[in-house]
């Protein structure tokens, strides 16, 4: 039986980092850590946390002032 629980991803950009959050049903967001700036690193760390028809990927967006 296919599980079809949404796990988010929440994704606070830097320039040189990326912080990477997760919330799961049932449980408290957690902080995962941080990958590189560059997609395949991030694509490492997304990797280990859902398949890509489970995990919704959303991102801080902001602006220096």
């Amino acid at each position: 039986m296919r599980d079809d629980t949404t796990i988010y991803a929440g994704l606070d950009v830097h320039r040189d980092s990326i912080a990477v959050a997760v919330s799961e049903p049932g449980a408290r967001a957690r902080f995962v850590g941080t990958a590189g700036s560059e997609y395949g690193e991030l694509r490492k760390v997304l990797e280990h946390l859902g398949e890509p028809g489970v995990l919704s990927v959303v991102y801080e967006a902001g602006h220096d002032v």
